[in-house]
């Protein structure tokens, strides 16, 4: 079993909660519904092991107002972490914004995900999906503004797949981007990656969930 692949329906379940409450993640694992997420552990093909469990997202800490400031408590705090793992939502006041933190074997990655629009059926999901789910929107300009942000850093991506979501098939591409454990340079990326990306601006507030 590949443990950094045990990560990926863990806190992607909650940042999608982060979103917004109440959408369905249907990659034939798990289903979110108001504030508990369904947890399964996959292997290294994504097959999942066990039967997983339900668990309550946790609430966040909410700071009203220049939000970016912030951002190194976190950080030193999931670095100096006794837990073999932790992760770091933080998201708008809104859910419209998010990025997601991981630390596993004293390296922190970032987990992002774009859209790619795909409005094919995957096989597994169409019983489920019966036209209830709209394909997501294309998100070509995240993805661009992300290559650029991370080839500007020198940090390349140690996963890139793209996989079925919510019953289309190939809709979605996973990058996880390693930022080693240095808080100050870890702070900066996460910095750059919500301003250029994300676009929040120095005075916004922002909302963090930390586990850990």
């Amino acid at each position: 079993m590949n443990t950094l692949t045990d990560w990926p329906p863990i806190v992607l379940l909650v940042l999608i909660a982060a979103c917004g409450v109440g959408l369905l993640w249907a990659c034939g694992r798990f289903v979110i519904a108001t504030d508990w997420m369904h947890v399964s552990t996959v292997d290294k093909d994504g097959n999942r092991i066990g039967k997983g469990k339900w668990e309550r997202i946790p609430k966040p800490d909410k700071v009203d107002a220049y939000g970016l400031n912030h951002i190194v408590k976190y950080v030193a705090r999931m670095v100096k972490s006794p837990s073999p793992r932790c992760s770091l939502i933080i998201a708008s006041p809104d859910g419209n914004k998010a990025c997601l933190i991981i630390r596993q074997d004293e390296q922190l990655t970032i987990l992002e995900h774009i859209m790619l629009g795909s409005s094919t059926p995957a096989k597994s999901f169409k019983k489920l999906n019966k036209g209830y789910l709209p394909p997501q929107a294309p998100e070509p300009e995240k993805e661009q503004v992300l290559h650029r942000l991370f080839a500007d850093l020198q940090i390349a991506p140690n996963i890139d797949t793209v996989h079925d979501y919510n019953g289309y098939a190939d809709a979605m591409r996973d990058l996880h981007y390693p930022i080693g454990n240095d808080v100050g340079r870890a702070t900066m990326i996460i910095q750059r990656l919500l301003r250029e990306v994300y676009g929040v601006q120095e005075a916004d507030g922002l909302h963090f969930t930390f586990e850990g």
